[in-house]
């Protein structure tokens, strides 16, 4: 299951992307200035219903979509509007940032992971945020990722390079979760399961 946030503060682009077995649906909604995250998500989450996509929420005035089933989801919030996304239930196998915009600049990247141990069934959230730079593209993005968190001892690698996938926080416990979030315009995460 995905939990996918909007935020909205001054109108602009929200582009969802799904894929699962038999569907591949893109999404794109112009919010006009003063919509709000939860204008977002009820716009969304009723056009991805329509494709038939499982989704819960959102709650009332709540900004967050639930969707199941899916196997990648992509993202991409312009202007004045911003999204997130967490794989609620495992580990992902990949997860690729790529600036789309021609205005994309340099932009923040939040991950919220969480690892469990092996042995027993203690759990830790690690929040990490890394800075990254338009003109690298997807797979600077990814660089920037794996090397800073294998600075920190992290293992993860780079899926057909333009991607990360992390494995194991430095004290050796299982990536088991893992929330992303841009703060920058013009920037695309996408999720795969």
């Amino acid at each position: 299951m995905l939990q996918v946030r909007f935020a909205c503060d001054g109108g602009g682009l929200v582009v969802v992307g799904v894929e699962r077995q038999g569907l591949q649906a893109t999404v794109p909604l112009h919010f006009i200035d003063g919509s709000s995250g939860a204008d977002v998500a009820l716009a969304v989450g009723a056009r991805l219903a329509q494709l038939g996509v499982e989704v819960t929420g959102p709650a009332d005035g709540g900004c967050s979509l639930f969707l199941d089933g899916l196997d990648a989801v992509r993202l991409l919030g312009d202007g004045g509007c911003r999204v997130g996304a967490s794989a609620m239930d495992g580990s992902i196998s990949a997860l690729r940032i790529t600036p789309l915009s021609v205005t994309a600049g340099d932009a923040v990247v939040s991950l919220g992971v969480v690892t469990a141990s092996p042995h027993d069934l203690t759990r830790d959230f690690h929040q990490v945020v890394v800075p990254i730079a338009a003109e690298g593209g997807a797979p600077g993005a990814a660089a920037r990722i794996l090397d800073t968190l294998a600075k920190e001892g992290w293992a993860g690698e780079r899926p057909g390079g333009s991607a990360w996938r992390p494995i194991r926080d430095k004290g050796g416990r299982d990536v088991v979760g893992l929330s992303a979030s841009v703060d920058g315009s013009g920037w695309q995460i996408s999720i795969e399961l």
